[in-house]
């Protein structure tokens, strides 16, 4: 008959003789200079952009467009009605929103998408 455990037991470890191993000094590799080669050649870390500037650019932006529509000789009331308009283009392009079933598709697809690259955003974004 045979034995209910056919893996045979582990072998012993001496935490201790291990512990000393680690422990000792180790003597260290020399490198002649290759870590500060590598280094070296590293590129240089670009600066942040200012987190201010896309705001000033964007504004500048805006009124430049409303000094050249004012320039052209539409007026104050022109603009408020040309807006007026838009936004009602924009509320009624996007009632096509509204529909549940288009809701539940988008999260579906973002799902699968999470599902699918969830290896590269894990590399991506860990700590």
């Amino acid at each position: 008959m045979e034995p209910a455990d056919l893996n045979p037991p582990p072998p012993p470890t001496d935490d201790a003789q291990l512990e000393t191993f680690m422990r000792g000094a180790m003597p260290t590799l020399p490198d002649d200079g290759f870590t500060d080669r590598v280094l070296a050649t590293l590129p240089t870390p670009e600066k942040a952009p200012m987190p201010w500037l896309r705001t000033a650019v964007c504004l500048v932006g805006a009124a430049a467009g409303y000094g050249f529509a004012l320039w052209q000789g539409m007026s104050v009331s022109g603009l408020e009605t040309g807006g007026a308009r838009f936004a009602t283009a924009l509320v009624n392009a996007c009632a096509v929103f509204a529909d549940p079933l288009l809701g539940a598709a988008f999260v579906m697809t973002a799902c699968s998408l999470l599902v699918a690259f969830w290896g590269e955003l894990r590399q991506r974004y860990a700590r």
